[in-house]
């Protein structure tokens, strides 16, 4: 996520708001943050095909334990939804 934020700045008896983005990062995705974000606006740096694979291999790597928890937090809510009706 990359909110754009007005901040307020005070450069030499100057008051302005000026914008600023914000990055937020999940654990997961930090790590790759850096060099993804080298990878595609760097200059000189050129991207090839084989880096942009191993990119998103380890994407996909890190969305995966995501999956797995959301499933894990569904099961939980349709046993509590049982422990619920079962109660009643």
């Amino acid at each position: 996520m990359h909110p754009t934020v007005s901040v307020p700045f005070f450069p030499q008896e100057e008051n302005r708001l000026m914008k600023a983005e914000v990055q937020q990062r999940t654990v997961p995705v930090d790590p790759r943050a850096g060099p993804e974000h080298q990878i595609r606006y760097k200059k000189g740096i050129e991207s090839d095909e084989a880096m942009s694979e191993e990119m998103k291999h380890c994407a996909l790597l890190s969305a995966e334990p995501d999956g797995k928890t959301n499933g894990l937090r569904g099961t939980i809510n349709e046993k509590a939804s049982e422990n619920k009706e079962d109660s009643v």
